[in-house]
């Protein structure tokens, strides 16, 4: 018989140790901006967005033709949390080279391939309090240069965001739905690393997703509060 660490402790990463010292300003309310089912190939993301917005009314989704990769880079509203539910694509021979699958706009020049040197290039990206990649190993990274590892997640927290959700492997569309479903609903009265802890649990109590395959693969990196 055995348990798991994150039965008796909340884990997070830091990316810097001052971020151990700052100093939580209070609850937000939660404002998301979602895309989902960007290439029309994840149904069960559509519900998972959907989801998010009856959690919190104020959520603005933006499914399969409209989830353009544009509206990324150029959306100005109020929204504090930005929420991918699509495809994550890595390039284990040039990390630069990985993406996040939206959808096309070729009028505006855009071909859908959110990279990560384009993550770094959005205007106001710190604005988010909260940025989550609910995709398929958006947390997996590469040194490129010593001693700093390059990804997806990364990609977020170099541009500013103090709070990254993404994953360690290719996730199961189902499980994945269900996860952010809880975890957002815990938001509502819990510190983000604990809304993930107990999301985690709730769904490795669920009998067609004990395997930690389902409920493990996602972190928190930065900032936890």
């Amino acid at each position: 018989k055995f348990d798991y660490l994150i039965e008796h402790y909340t884990l997070f990463y830091s990316h810097t140790l001052e971020m151990l010292y700052q100093q939580n300003s209070g609850p937000e309310e939660i404002s998301i901006l979602a895309f989902g089912n960007a290439d029309n190939t994840l149904p069960a993301t559509e519900e998972e967005v959907k989801d998010l917005q009856a959690i919190y009314p104020h959520t603005e989704v933006l499914l399969r033709d409209q989830a353009t990769e544009d509206r990324v880079k150029k959306f100005t509203g109020n929204h504090n949390v930005l929420h991918f539910a699509t495809h994550g694509n890595l390039d284990y021979y040039d990390y630069n080279k990985s993406y996040l699958t939206l959808a096309p706009n070729a009028a505006d020049g855009e071909d859908g391939k959110l990279t990560i040197e384009e993550v770094w290039e959005i205007e106001d990206i710190y604005s988010y309090q909260l940025v989550t990649l609910s995709a398929c190993s958006t947390a997996l990274a590469n040194d490129y240069s010593t001693g700093w590892a390059v990804s997806p997640a990364s990609s977020f927290i170099d541009a500013g965001t103090s709070t990254v959700v993404a994953s360690l492997w290719a996730v199961n569309d189902a499980s994945t739905a269900l996860l952010m479903k809880y975890f957002y609903e815990n938001m509502k009265t819990m510190d983000k690393v604990e809304a993930l802890r107990q999301a985690q649990i709730k769904l490795s109590n669920l009998p067609d997703y004990r395997h930690p395959y389902y409920w493990a693969p996602f972190i928190l990196i930065g900032n936890w509060q």
